[in-house]
Order: C-alpha cells, then sequence, then structure tokens
C-alpha cells in the first residue's frame, strides 16, 4: 500500500500552462473591490460516495464513512489575476489573513488559516474562478500520507477520484480514505445583484408612465 502521496493529480489544474503562473495581479480600486466566497459539500468515504480507491487501498471508512460537511473559504477579489490565470502556492497558499479566510470541519478537526490553505486558484479571462484546491498542513499543501493525521485535501474536480481526501486514526491500518465533493459554488460580493421579476416589472412600469407623461406635456 502506498503510504505518501505527493501533489496529487487534482493539482494538473492549469500544469501546462506554466505561463499562467502568478501573472501581475490586478490594481482595482479598492472601493470597488468585492469578496470571493467558495461554499463547497463533502461525503465521507463509503460504498456509496467513494470517488474511487487509491493504489491498492479497498478501506471505507468506518467511523465517518456516511458523515457529511459543508466548508467555506473567502478572498478578497484583489488577488485575481488582471486578465484571469493561475495562481498556486504549494508553501503557504496563496492568500493569508490580510486577504482571506477558511472555515472547514471534518472528522472532530477544525481547519483554518492557522492550519491549512488554499494553494490553486483558477481563474478566466473575466477573473471568474474556475478551479481551486486546499489542504492541511500536515504533510504540506497538497500532500498527504496515511501515518499522519488529521489531513485532507478538497478540490474543485468533482469526478476526479482524489477530489476530496483525508486521515483519521483509522489510516494507519487502513489507509487514505477517498470521500466525494457533492458540490460547490463560488459567489463574489462586488457583482451587480440580479433584479428579482417584480423588480423589473416596477421598472417598467415606470418608465411606460414617464413616456406618457411626456407624450401628453407635448400635446398641451
Amino acid at each position: 500500500m502506498r503510504k505518501v502521496w505527493k501533489r496529487i493529480a487534482l493539482f494538473t489544474i492549469g500544469a501546462a500552462s506554466s505561463t499562467l503562473l502568478l501573472p501581475g495581479i490586478a490594481t482595482a480600486d479598492p472601493i470597488t473591490l468585492g469578496t470571493v466566497t467558495v461554499s463547497f459539500t463533502v461525503a465521507g468515504d463509503n460504498e456509496h460516495n467513494t470517488g474511487g480507491h487509491i493504489g491498492d487501498n479497498p478501506a471505507v471508512d468506518p467511523v465517518f464513512g456516511n458523515a457529511t460537511a459543508t466548508g467555506s473559504f473567502s478572498f478578497s477579489s484583489r488577488i485575481i489575476p488582471s486578465g484571469g490565470g493561475l495562481l498556486q502556492n504549494f508553501s503557504n497558499g496563496v492568500f493569508g489573513a490580510a486577504d482571506g479566510s477558511i472555515g472547514f470541519s471534518w472528522a472532530g478537526t477544525n481547519w483554518s488559516l492557522a492550519n491549512s490553505g488554499v494553494f490553486v486558484l483558477q481563474f478566466d479571462r473575466n477573473g471568474s474562478l474556475t478551479s481551486w484546491a486546499l489542504g492541511g498542513f500536515p504533510e504540506g499543501l497538497g500532500g498527504m500520507s496515511s501515518s499522519t493525521w488529521p489531513d485532507f485535501s478538497v478540490s474543485s474536480i468533482i469526478s476526479s477520484p482524489f477530489a476530496f481526501l483525508y486521515t483519521t486514526p483509522d489510516s494507519a491500518q487502513q489507509g487514505i480514505f477517498a470521500g466525494r465533493v457533492l458540490s460547490w459554488t463560488a459567489t463574489d460580493s462586488a457583482a451587480p445583484p440580479v433584479p428579482e421579476p417584480a423588480s423589473i416589472v416596477l421598472l417598467g412600469t415606470g418608465l411606460l408612465l414617464a413616456g406618457l407623461q411626456r407624450r401628453q406635456r407635448r400635446r398641451i
């Protein structure tokens, strides 16, 4: 059984595009800056939720296999590269406490910027988040060992068997557990709100009345 997994396959996000690595940071007006919040839901490793076995490890988690949890992380939009691109940092994560936060609890451990980091963020040319990866520091960001617990790694690649990996006290005998990412969403607080249907109707009515009043004045 393989004990250590370094830089697991989920980090192929843009790996072939080295020219995108750490492009110039956008210098937006601080007044217009927003906060991007990513929320995700994971499920433990059991016969239904497992995304695939790692190496020769057919284990399922006897304690947390049927558990689910929701976590999130947030970061300032000022770190988004101008024109999009890839941010990647396997040492300390791509942002610190000055630019973001992490909140995730799994298998009895609370994860924050103190013991974990977001080490991959990828954006399209419009600055929208397309891919990300989050993990614990115990084996280094992107590293995992069945002999080290607690530890975890989560990525946006929902279909990948490596999307949610974690260790517990049972991992020393049973190996790294492979759960599943059920869903994730990203919202930007700076994005303009979408008008509700009622608001659109009121706006249209107001414009119609204004047009009628103008026509009446011209006739007078």
